[in-house]
């Protein structure tokens, strides 16, 4: 499996429309992704949107849902912290999250993740989680229930939502810079545990220790580093 491009609309700390095109250079030739900037410039909302689009949950969704919280929302009504839905940036009506992909079959894929209020207000109710897949290399949409498209996504990319998430992501916040080495070596060896499947490797932080983390990362499994800097 390889990212081809992340996309995204209205998603937490990122307002609007973005993209990040695996492609093109500097990208296209680095094994190694660091992702950093300030404290609110989207880091985490970047995977979180390649999460969504693949699985419809994320890393944080994971750990909101032991705690059961509840935020609120529009006309005095709460949403769980780990509804995916709760993603869709504040103020906004619509947002989306889609990847482009080459599966495991060496077919180009488009996964979408949507969310969106009624009427296209902001102050409209939350709708239902919108997904589709799209073979792009057959032009043909992949049918079936959001679950069945789900099931279909980690059946072509080789790895369920937890096992990306051990293996694939590097977040911020699951680890400390003074254990980075400890830390990269496990991911590290994850990899490589699952080198057939898995091409690239994304590491998320601030300044701080990244170039620590990409030198250890590009060390051990022998790759070219890239960093996308994001500002708020």
């Amino acid at each position: 499996m390889k990212i081809l491009a992340i996309r995204g609309k209205n998603l937490a700390s990122l307002a609007g429309d973005f993209e990040v095109d695996f492609t093109v250079e500097p990208l296209k030739n680095a094994g190694i992704f660091a992702i950093t900037g300030s404290t609110g410039s989207g880091k985490s909302t970047l995977l979180d949107a390649l999460c969504l689009a693949l699985f419809d949950s994320t890393p944080r969704m994971t750990k909101a849902r032991e705690s059961k919280v509840e935020l609120a929302d529009v006309r005095n009504k709460t949403i769980a912290q780990s509804d995916s839905r709760s993603v869709l940036r504040r103020g906004t009506a619509e947002g989306y999250a889609e990847v482009d992909f080459i599966a495991l079959t060496g077919e180009t894929y488009r996964s979408t993740w949507t969310a969106c209020r009624a009427g296209g207000k902001p102050s409209g109710i939350l709708r239902s989680v919108g997904f589709r897949l799209m073979n792009l290399s057959k032009n043909t949409e992949e049918q079936g229930t959001r679950k069945e498209l789900l099931a279909k996504v980690s059946k072509l990319i080789g790895l369920s939502f937890e096992q990306f998430n051990r293996s694939v992501l590097l977040a911020q916040g699951d680890f400390a810079v003074d254990d980075a080495a400890l830390h990269l070596a496990v991911k590290v060896q994850r990899i490589r545990d699952i080198s057939d499947s898995v091409r690239f490797f994304v590491g998320v932080g601030d300044q701080q220790g990244v170039l620590v983390q990409l030198a250890l990362c590009k060390a051990q499994l022998r790759k070219n580093a890239a960093v996308v800097q994001l500002v708020p």
